[in-house]
């Protein structure tokens, strides 16, 4: 390759670097952050927004965060009755220790849900930091 072809397309590139915005071809749709259970317990309040409990019937009857919708996402209905929650509403989704919240959040991410927030740690961490549980 020539050296003025190089210049050329080295200047191109660096002008489109300029023009789009830093990871435009990276950054997924929407909201996704995750939080420590003290900062869930603040954000989970913004109007309009679900806190979605995906634990198992045995582990939401030792108790719960208070407002939170379960849906088990060990059962095969999980994805049609995850389906029927507004995708523009924020999702606020956890589990016991982290690990089902994560493939939840995946799977609402997938399935086009605008902003979806992860408990990091789980219920075991809400329940370590001192957080109210409601039966």
């Amino acid at each position: 390759m020539n050296k003025p072809l190089t210049i050329q397309i080295l200047t191109a590139l660096v002008f489109l670097m300029g023009v789009l915005p830093a990871g435009a071809q990276t950054q997924p749709p929407g909201d996704f952050a995750d939080y420590q259970p003290v900062e869930f317990s603040k954000q989970m309040k913004e109007a309009g927004a679900i806190i979605l409990d995906v634990r198992t019937p045995g582990e939401v009857s030792q108790g719960k965060i208070a407002g939170s919708v379960h849906l088990d996402w060990n059962q095969p209905s999980f994805r049609t009755l995850v389906s029927k929650i507004d995708r523009n509403a924020p999702v606020y989704v956890y589990c016991a220790a982290g690990g089902r919240s994560a493939s939840a959040k995946k799977a609402l991410m997938e399935m086009g849900f605008r902003e979806v927030h992860d408990l990091l740690g789980g219920m075991d961490a809400w329940k370590k930091a001192g957080l109210q549980v409601v039966k």
